[in-house]
């Protein structure tokens, strides 16, 4: 791993300005455009500069173990899936990655530190931003801000999903097909699971009946695809059983047959085995979309998170968004639990100024639930001190006079997230 760690640091030596423009540009394409857009835009990265980016993280994750150890606080996030906006809301909520959040309520100031669960591909609209902006903060935060793998970082599932179709619309010919295959390269090398202070298991989808010991994690060999079966298809894929009860048979109690085909679901009894034999106190897992963003089930012992609100997978039968909330989990140090929620930022702003650029608007706005029916979130509006679309601006306010050349001279000593 020490050698890992001196190729990722040798690579920061070297592209550290790349890493610090797609971190501003991602943020200002936003409240400069209201597009979304970064990959292979004007004024944004280049393909190759994202292929760069995305090479240069795996030594880094394969420096640190595929069982990470963290200590709180953090901020645990769910499934993105491609939907930038919300990435955005995560960080205007919950601090910028590596800033210093300030004392509120008592509370002591505390460094924004984060934990994603996986799934950042498929079914959104602007799966290459997401990839680019997390990929920057990795690498520009090592120590405080970390990416699981979910199910959908294995190419079986994201040549289906969305997102090759992205990469087919937005890249050029000779280059399409060679963005999607080394991006999924990348996946390979994630981790697939965290522990938060010794207490408080982290996975995309859940453990597996097999898991005996944690070194089985750990042991797990990559670049590694993701397989049909085993552990850690089981710690990706994996759902609770939610009709579990005392009076159950024994594999609704303890094991059952997972809805999606693959893996396992497990009941109450396994739960409890799995967190004895571990000395642990509580899952979090992300995978499912949750009607109010998060869920606690077994007896408060597993928790979901989800963090795309509004979800872009249509319903089949109805052809309307998944109105559901997305939320995150912050995690004291101290492993106290609070969970916040939150709705796309264009349902609390002015509606009239949203651009018809912005895919998840045109996409709901159309959609055949009536426009009359935004209303009833008119009570939101007061929830965000400022909109996010324009709350990345201050950052930036001092750039807007500069070229290229002069804005990478002048943010690299005083930092990118300073006013």
């Amino acid at each position: 791993m020490e050698g890992h760690r001196e190729e990722y640091e040798n690579f920061m030596r070297e592209n550290e300005n790349l890493v610090n423009r797609c971190i501003r540009r991602s943020l200002r394409s936003v409240t400069q455009k209201n597009s979304w857009k970064l990959v292979n835009e004007p004024g944004g990265i280049t393909t190759e500069e994202l292929l760069t980016l995305s090479r240069g993280i795996r030594s880094l994750f394969l420096s640190q173990p595929m069982l990470l150890e963290l200590e709180g606080p953090i901020t645990v996030c769910g499934d993105i899936h491609g939907q930038f906006d919300d990435l955005l809301n995560v960080f205007y909520m919950c601090g910028l990655p590596g800033t210093e959040k300030p004392a509120k309520n008592g509370k002591p100031s505390r460094r924004a530190r984060y934990l994603f669960l996986g799934d950042y591909v498929d079914r959104g609209y602007r799966n290459l931003e997401v990839v680019a902006l997390l990929f920057a903060f990795r690498l520009k935060h090592p120590d405080d801000f970390f990416l699981l793998r979910g199910n959908h970082e294995s190419y079986l599932l994201n040549m289906s999903f969305g997102f090759l179709d992205e990469c087919k619309e937005r890249i050029r010919e000779d280059k399409k097909r060679r963005v999607f295959l080394e991006l999924n390269v990348t996946f390979n090398h994630l981790p697939i699971s965290a522990i938060i202070g010794k207490r408080i298991f982290c996975a995309h989808g859940g453990f597996s009946p097999d898991l005996y010991d944690l070194d089985q994690i750990r042991s797990i060999r990559r670049p590694q695809a993701l397989r049909p079966s085993g552990v850690m298809a089981d710690i990706l894929w994996s759902d609770p059983c939610r009709f579990s009860n005392p009076n159950a048979e024994f594999f609704t109690r303890y094991w059952g047959v997972n809805k999606r085909g693959t893996a396992v679901a497990y009941g109450q009894k396994a739960v409890d085995l799995f967190l004895e034999r571990f000395g642990l106190d509580l899952v979090v897992r992300a995978h499912e979309c949750i009607l109010d963003g998060y869920l606690f089930e077994h007896n408060m012992k597993v928790l979901t998170i989800f963090s795309a609100s509004y979800y872009q997978e249509l319903r089949s039968d109805l052809g309307q968004y998944h109105t559901n909330r997305g939320a995150v989990l912050e995690v004291s140090a101290d492993l106290s639990c609070n969970i916040k929620t939150f709705i796309p930022f264009w349902l609390t702003s002015d509606r009239d100024d949203i651009s018809p650029d912005l895919e998840r608007f045109a996409g709901y706005k159309h959609a055949s639930i009536c426009i009359s029916e935004l209303k009833e979130y008119d009570n939101y509006k007061d929830v965000f001190s400022e909109n996010p679309l324009y709350w990345t601006l201050r950052y930036f306010e001092e750039d807007e006079e500069m070229g290229d050349d002069q804005e990478e001279e002048g943010r690299e000593d005083k930092g990118f997230f300073e006013d």
